[in-house]
């Protein structure tokens, strides 16, 4: 059984592998220098993301090299070969559940191994699960199988592994932390059930994502819908609360803070990302975000921000919807008291300006 469980961790090779510690250069090693390793072999590297000085490296050293990533982080290989993976037959999957179960679980692998689809991280996980099990009460879907899985948890450790799963593929140390006490995560990563990332796009932040997405959406179903906004209010909320943003994932955790305050139900609140993001896209031509925000359910100042900015970014293909929304917020405005809404005003007064002009010389050409 031991040697079951350590067979789904670990890549056996032949010869033995050998374990490069963390800052290790692979620049002797590749090179032939330092204590005279050479590869006359084809090379098996099995790495954390290869950084692009390494992969340079690789290249130069001219070693036949098949390296296998344990993060889905791509080092951008000035050249390389992808090599598309058919999944795995029936036949095949089964073989290799054999080497993670039981003899006993092989009639039950049988009935399952179809809804895997031949991915083998699905696979794996599969034999994880029935390695999990006691014999005799089997569920008849993975999903179930998954969940009594998860249901050998301390109650703690399995309900913040479902909120995490209602974060998305990616969660955070620091959020985790809000939903529950230190020893429920290190149950969760001693587990196998969450990983940590070798990136992270808020600096400071541990990041980690699922073993697979077959155990996240099994970790989700177990989250009560009554219980969903509040969840997804308290993860908007954190991720709000972040400043410090990796520059190329700004779009992405805008995007994700958004989602969550929108699964709440609560526009308003979501509305400055939706906003922002809005604004970002119509500058590369693209307004539909732009005239989404219209439909939101806002107070009337987020309306009248949403409507003159939509104005303004159609007025020259569609001079006149920018002009009906232009007229929906004077006639607002002129409801409201005067030293009320300056920044409103101005931008309105300009936008006319722009309008009229625009006008004019329209009938100066016609004429």
């Amino acid at each position: 059984e031991v040697k079951r469980r350590r067979a789904a961790q670990v890549v056996w090779l032949e010869p033995d592998p050998f374990t490069l510690t963390t800052g290790t250069p692979l620049e002797p090693l590749l090179l032939g220098e330092g204590d005279g390793t050479t590869f006359d072999a084809p090379l098996l590297l099995v790495t954390e993301p290869v950084s692009a000085q390494e992969a340079l490296l690789l290249e130069r050293s001219g070693a036949g090299a098949l390296v296998v990533r344990l993060s889905r982080k791509r080092p951008g290989f000035a050249s390389e070969n992808t090599l598309p993976l058919a999944p795995l037959s029936a036949e095949e999957s089964l073989t290799l559940l054999g080497q993670l179960t039981r003899p006993e679980f092989k009639l039950a692998a049988e009935a399952l191994v179809p809804q895997v689809g031949g991915i083998p991280a699905h696979v794996i996980e599969l034999g994880r699960a029935l390695g999990a099990a006691q014999f005799g009460t089997l569920p008849n879907s993975l999903t179930s199988l998954l969940q009594a899985r998860l249901d050998l948890l301390p109650q703690s450790a399995r309900q913040l592994l479902a909120q995490l799963a209602l974060c998305g593929e990616r969660c955070w140390a620091g959020l985790a932390m809000t939903l529950a006490a230190p020893s429920d995560l290190e149950t969760l990563l001693s587990e196998n059930l969450l990983v940590l990332e070798a990136h992270t796009a808020l600096p400071g932040e541990s990041e980690y994502r699922f073993q697979s997405d077959l155990l996240r959406s099994a970790a989700l179903l177990m989250v009560p819908l009554s219980e969903r906004p509040k969840t997804h209010q308290h993860i908007a909320n954190w991720l709000a609360s972040r400043s410090a943003v990796e520059e190329a994932k700004k779009a992405h955790v805008t995007a994700l803070t958004t989602h969550h305050y929108r699964q709440t139900g609560d526009d308003e609140a979501a509305y400055p990302y939706l906003f922002s993001a809005a604004l970002s896209a119509a500058q590369v031509g693209d307004y539909d975000a732009l005239e989404s925000l219209l439909t939101l359910d806002v107070p009337p100042p987020l309306y009248a921000q949403s409507a003159l900015a939509y104005a303004q970014a159609v007025w020259q293909r569609d001079a006149q919807t920018a002009l009906k929304k232009l007229e929906e917020v004077s006639a607002w405005l002129e409801s409201e008291p005067e030293k009320r809404h300056a920044a409103l005003r101005t931008q309105r007064e300009l936008l006319d300006q722009l309008l009229t002009a625009d006008q004019a010389s329209s009938e100066l050409r016609i004429a």
